[in-house]
């Protein structure tokens, strides 16, 4: 179990499908904002962007994977195996990631992935 030190005491944080859901909506809503600025189509103009992205994305798997298996089976809708599996690619075949499905991806899948968490959330 994870600690966060506020002050001079240490909170503890129960790790629910709800906290989880509340930390993979705010990175999703990062990458969002990050994929405005980044160039897809040469990403070498803005690789600031693109690492940001990649950086949430990697952390959305970690969020993603904290998620139980009772929520995942609820919610089938969520392409939770695409959010596992894409940072991996990421990191493995950089040089031959595909921008337009990572544009692709980001625009499509995780804007409906949000309001899917949106939904939860409310």
């Amino acid at each position: 179990m994870r600690y966060q030190k506020q002050g001079s005491r240490f909170l503890d944080h129960e790790k629910t499908d709800h906290y989880y859901a509340e930390k993979i909506l705010d990175d999703i809503n990062r990458i969002l904002v990050y994929s405005r600025r980044a160039n897809f189509v040469d990403p070498s103009t803005n690789e600031e962007a693109i690492d940001a992205i990649d950086f949430r994305m990697i952390y959305l798997r970690e969020m993603f994977e904290g998620l139980s298996s009772d929520f995942l089976r609820d919610h089938p809708k969520i392409d939770w195996e695409g959010v596992v599996s894409f940072p991996n690619q990421l990191a493995h075949n950089y040089g031959a990631v595909d921008f337009v499905f990572y544009r692709r991806f980001i625009e499509k899948d995780l804007s409906e992935m949000k309001r899917q968490f949106e939904a939860y959330l409310s």
